[in-house]
C-alpha cells in the first residue's frame, strides 16, 4: 500500500518526501504525504507543521472513528451552578515547548543539508545496487527526531505499556492499599468460597469492597458506555497530591459511593498519570487537581437539548469533580449526574427497546413467512411426487395392459396357428385306416379312449398326430384342411405316449414305423401324458371332441 502512494507521486513531490523523511526519521510515509499535500509541497512548511504536532501525545490503539468522537467531547455544565460554558475537551491537548522549538529552528538548516546530501548518497548508490554491488544501507538521520523522542520521554505516562495491564495493575495497588477488594472479586472469590468451602474466602470478603472497575483503556470503557448506554464514572489520581491516599481510603472504599455507582449500573474506569493510558485521559478531560472524577455520557446535540424526542447523541462530559467525601461524591451522583444524563440515556433505551422488539418481530414474522413457505413447498413437493407417482402406476397398468393384449395377441395366433396345423396334419400326416393293420387306442386324460388302425408301414409321428387331431372341433370338415401347414409355425409336441403296463414310452419318430415298434405289433393301449400345456386349451379341446363323439 505504502509503495503504491509513493509510486504515484512524481519526481519532485518523492524529493520532497524523501527531504521530509531524512529530516524526521520516519518510515511510514501516510502522515508526511498528508502534510505535505496540506503545505503544497513546501517541504519547510510542512516539517514545522510535523514538528508542531509533535508536541501532542498520540493515542496508541484507539480506532480513528472513536477518536474523531472523542475530539468532540464537550462538558455540558449549562445547568451547574456558578460555572461557565466550557470549550471542548480535545482528545490531543497539546503542550507549548518554546525552547524545543528555538532549536529546532536552529537545526533546522543544518537538518536540511544532511538529508540532502543523504538522498544524493541513495540516488548515486542505487544502480550500485542494482548491478550487485554490496553498499550499506544508510540509516534515517534525524536530530530533531531524536530530540522530540528524548522530549517525549520526559512527559508523565511516556512508558509504552499494554492498556489492560495497566488498568488491572492499577485496581490490584488500590485493593493493597485499601484492603478493599473490587466488586468483580468479589464475585469470583464468592464463587471460590462455594466450590472450596473454605473460610479464608469469606474473612477476604468482610475487609471492604471496591466498585467494579472496568479493566482496559479508556478508548474501550467510551466505546462500552457508548454501545451499552451507561454512564462512564473516570477517576484519575495522582501519588504525587497529599488527598489522594485518603480519597482512596474514604472515598473509594466508602459503601455508599460503591452502592451509588453499582445501583445506577455506571462503568467505573481509573488510573494513576504515572501510566500512559491514564495521562493521555487526563489531557483529554482537562484535569487540573487530583483526584479527579469526571462522568462521561451519551447527551443530545446542544442545539437539540430543549427537544426531549430527540435521540441524537454525543458522548459529552456531564460534569467534573474534585469529590474530597463520600457525601459529596454520593450526592453529586443522585443531584447532578443522574438528572442530566439518565433521561436522554431512559430514552435511548427506550429507543434500542422499540427497535429490538421490531427487529425481534421482523425476524418472527420472517421465520412464519420461511415456514409456512416450507410448508407450502412441502405439501408442493408431495402433490408433485403423488402425481408422479400416480403417473408411475398409470404408465404401469399401461404397460401391463399392453403386454397382456399382446401376449393374447400372440396366444391367440399362436392357438390359431395351431389348429391350422392341426388340420393341415390331418389331411397330410394321419393315414387312412386300413382294413388290416396295428389298431392303436388312446387314452387321453379325462380317461376317455379314441382306437384307430394304422398301416404297418406308418410311422410313429402318425400316431401322434392323430393325438393332435382329436382336438379339432367337430364342425371343421375335412374337406375344408389347408394344404399346408401355416408359414413360420414350428410344431411343439405338448404329450409323450406310453404303455400302461409295463409303462414303455414310445417316442415320437418320424423314421420309424409302427410295425417295427415291438410294443404295438398286435394292437396296444397308449396313454397321453401330457408333458407341457402351452396355450391351456389342449384338455379341453379334447374333451369337447369326446363329448361330441359320444
Amino acid at each position: 500500500m505504502e509503495t503504491d502512494i509513493v509510486g504515484s507521486l512524481n519526481e519532485d513531490q518523492q524529493r520532497a518526501l524523501v527531504q521530509v523523511q531524512e529530516v524526521t526519521g520516519a518510515a511510514n510515509p501516510q502522515r508526511e504525504i498528508a502534510e505535505l499535500r496540506k503545505a503544497n509541497w513546501d517541504v519547510q512548511t510542512a516539517l514545522q507543521a510535523i514538528f508542531d504536532e509533535s508536541a501532542t501525545v498520540p493515542m496508541p490503539g484507539g480506532s480513528h472513528g472513536s477518536n474523531s468522537r472523542i475530539e468532540q467531547m464537550e462538558l455540558d455544565d449549562s445547568l451547574q451552578r456558578g460555572s461557565t460554558r466550557r470549550a471542548p475537551a480535545s482528545a490531543y491537548a497539546s503542550t507549548p515547548q518554546p525552547g524545543l522549538n528555538l532549536f529546532r529552528a536552529l537545526a533546522y538548516p543544518f537538518s536540511l543539508t544532511l538529508s540532502l546530501f543523504t538522498f544524493v548518497l541513495r540516488i548515486v548508490g542505487f544502480p550500485l545496487r542494482v548491478i550487485g554491488v554490496p553498499l550499506p544501507r544508510l540509516p534515517h538521520i534525524s536530530l530533531i527526531g531524536a530530540l522530540t523522542f528524548f522530549n517525549r520521554a520526559r512527559r508523565p505516562g511516556g512508558d509504552i505499556d499494554d492498556p489492560r495491564a495497566a488498568a488491572l495493575r492499577w485496581v490490584r495497588q488500590l485493593e493493597e492499599e485499601t484492603g478493599a477488594v473490587s466488586i468483580g472479586r468479589v464475585r469470583e472469590l464468592e464463587k471460590g468460597a462455594e466450590i472450596e468451602g473454605e473460610t479464608k474466602g469469606k474473612e477476604t470478603l468482610s475487609s471492604g469492597i471496591l466498585p467494579n472497575f472496568f479493566i482496559g483503556s479508556y478508548e474501550e470503557a467510551l466505546r462500552a458506555a457508548q454501545r451499552e448506554l451507561r454512564i462512564l464514572c473516570v477517576i484519575i489520581v495522582s501519588e504525587e497530591h497529599d488527598d489522594v491516599a485518603p480519597f482512596k481510603r474514604n472515598v473509594l472504599a466508602n459503601e455508599e459511593v460503591v452502592n451509588a455507582l453499582t445501583e445506577h449500573n455506571f462503568i467505573v474506569w481509573g488510573g494513576d498519570i504515572r501510566d500512559q493510558e491514564a495521562y493521555q485521559a487526563s489531557l483529554k478531560l482537562a484535569a487540573t487537581t487530583y483526584p479527579f472524577v469526571a462522568f462521561v455520557s451519551l447527551l443530545p446535540p446542544p442545539s437539540t437539548r430543549s427537544s426531549s424526542t430527540s435521540t441524537a447523541s454525543q458522548l459529552s462530559v456531564v460534569s467534573r469533580l474534585n469529590p474530597l467525601s463520600p457525601g459529596a461524591f454520593v450526592t453529586h451522583i443522585s443531584h447532578t449526574v443522574i438528572p442530566r444524563a439518565q433521561p436522554f440515556l431512559q430514552r435511548l433505551r427506550a429507543a434500542e427497546q422499540q427497535r429490538a422488539r421490531e427487529r425481534q418481530l421482523r425476524e418472527e414474522q420472517d421465520r412464519a413467512f420461511e415456514e409456512s413457505m416450507r410448508r407450502d413447498g412441502e405439501r408442493i413437493r408431495a402433490a408433485r411426487e403423488r402425481e408422479r407417482e400416480a403417473e408411475e402406476r398409470a404408465a404401469q397398468e399401461a404397460e401391463r395392459e399392453r403386454l397382456k393384449q399382446e401376449d393374447e395377441k400372440r396366444r391367440e395366433h399362436h392357438r390359431r396357428d395351431r389348429e391350422m396345423w392341426r388340420r393341415w396334419a390331418r389331411k397330410n400326416l394321419v393315414p387312412d385306416e386300413p382294413a388290416q393293420g396295428v389298431r392303436v387306442t388312446v387314452r387321453i386324460p379325462s380317461g376317455q379312449r379314441r382306437m384307430r388302425v394304422f398301416p404297418a408301414s406308418a410311422s410313429v409321428k402318425a400316431i401322434y398326430a392323430f393325438v393332435e387331431t382329436l382336438s379339432i372341433p367337430p364342425d371343421q370338415s375335412p374337406a375344408d384342411d389347408p394344404v399346408s401347414p401355416p408359414e413360420g409355425y414350428e410344431h411343439e409336441w405338448g404329450f409323450e405316449l406310453a404303455t400302461t403296463f409295463p409303462r414303455v414310452l414310445v417316442p415320437c419318430e418320424e423314421e420309424k414305423a409302427v410295425g417295427d415298434v415291438e410294443v404295438l405289433r398286435g394292437g396296444v393301449v397308449l396313454v397321453v401324458e401330457k408333458s407341457t400345456d402351452e396355450d391351456g386349451e389342449n384338455d379341453e379341446d379334447e374333451d369337447e371332441d369326446e363329448d361330441d363323439e359320444e
